[in-house]
């Protein structure tokens, strides 16, 4: 768990430094001075690393009266991890074509400055979609409050209120329905049905995802966009956003249930009448390469998280692929435009190859990843 950007946290347990909020109604970061904080961060996780981040639990030893966070009470310290942010650093080179000119220190605290503007931006959506739920419905979803926090040296992280109990997850990142360990509950139908209200209410521009938590409470939220790339010309909100794979999965398995109906939400498009509305709107050569560039990359994402989620498991080492900006556009240039010869999903299968030392390890990877890929994921034993 060591690492250049969460080594001050295993090395001391009291940190110092700056929390900040995002407002969503003005857009902005508040608190200018910014709120100075005293932590207490355990050494120990609280809980295995998530695809992004290990949570820590903290208390604060000392918080400025105006900054509204209040000493002594629980609180999670969520710090990135390494492989996460260079993974971010190679999708950006992948999407946007060249090489951050960030540090990765850099990178880290802008993802965390954007995990926290997407998990604001659907506490602002949830708590919009709450307040249509009827009366006496029991345990309306919240979406709680995160913050950024900015220590010495450059170190970032995420704090939040901590929550005990158990953690469930109803939607994933990709807007797949989880397994339903709690027997179908009216909590998991208000989840589905706030993702339909997030997406009706964008007009379709986003979805917020990664639904989960404990009890009616809700964290580590995603947003996916239909459009990746901002008009800044990077990549929207966090590193989570699955952008058109998301959002079509939404249109492709969505079932409005009965607090869809209740609350007027529209029917969610069909399969053909998304291919057709596709085909309509006559996408042009450059949203194609987009659109194949960020699937690609997001099935070699699917692999990567699969391994990071059960290194403890697997046997034997494994070699996963590190795919060039340069291999990625060539892929796609020749997936739009293919030779008379050629040999596309080979190309693609052999370029997105993961290779084991174990069957079993390689057997359980195939088995999970590859049917949840938007291109075929290939394994080969060494």
């Amino acid at each position: 768990m060591g690492g250049i950007h969460n080594l001050p946290v295993l090395e001391a347990d009291v940190l110092e430094g700056h929390i900040f909020a995002f407002e969503y109604r003005d857009a902005k970061w508040s608190w200018e001075p910014p709120a100075a904080v005293r932590l207490r961060v355990d050494r120990k996780a609280v809980a295995e690393a998530g695809g992004f981040r290990t949570p820590y639990k903290a208390q604060y030893l000392r918080a400025e009266p105006s900054s509204g966070i209040q000493p002594r009470q629980e609180y999670v310290y969520k710090v990135l991890l390494d492989t996460a942010i260079k993974e971010q650093m190679a999708t950006e080179k992948a999407f946007l074509g060249k090489d951050s000119q960030l540090e990765q220190v850099e990178v880290g605290q802008a993802m965390n400055r954007k995990a926290v503007q997407a998990q604001v931006v659907a506490a602002q959506l949830c708590s919009l979609f709450a307040e249509k739920l009827p009366i006496d419905f029991e345990n309306k979803p919240m979406v709680i409050t995160p913050y950024l926090f900015m220590g010495t040296a450059g170190v970032s992280a995420i704090i939040e209120q901590f929550l005990p109990g158990l953690f469930q997850k109803y939607i994933g990142n990709e807007m797949v329905e989880e397994a339903e360990g709690d027997g179908r509950s009216e909590f998991r139908e208000a989840a589905l049905a706030l993702a339909h209200y997030s997406y009706e209410y964008s007009k379709g521009k986003l979805i917020i995802t990664d639904l989960q938590g404990v009890g009616n409470l809700l964290t580590d939220i995603e947003v996916s966009t239909d459009e990746l790339i901002g008009e800044d010309g990077s990549i929207l909100f966090a590193a989570g956003n699955c952008s058109k794979i998301a959002i079509e999965n939404f249109q492709k398995t969505h079932t409005c249930n009965y607090i869809c109906n209740e609350l007027g939400l529209k029917g969610v498009s069909t399969t053909a009448t998304v291919e057709a509305d596709k085909e309509s709107s006559a996408p042009t050569t450059s949203t194609k390469m987009t659109s194949l560039r960020m699937e690609m990359m997001t099935s070699v994402k699917q692999g990567l998280m699969w391994l990071r989620k059960h290194k403890r498991e697997l046997k034997g080492r494994v070699y996963a692929p590190q795919l060039r900006a340069s291999e990625i556009t060539a892929l796609c240039t020749h997936m739009l435009n293919p030779g008379p010869k050629s040999n596309i999903n080979t190309d693609v299968a052999n370029a997105l190859s993961f290779s084991f030392q174990d069957s079993t390890d390689m057997e359980n990877f195939l088995k999970h990843v590859h049917d949840n890929s938007k291109f075929v994921i290939n394994a080969t034993l060494l």
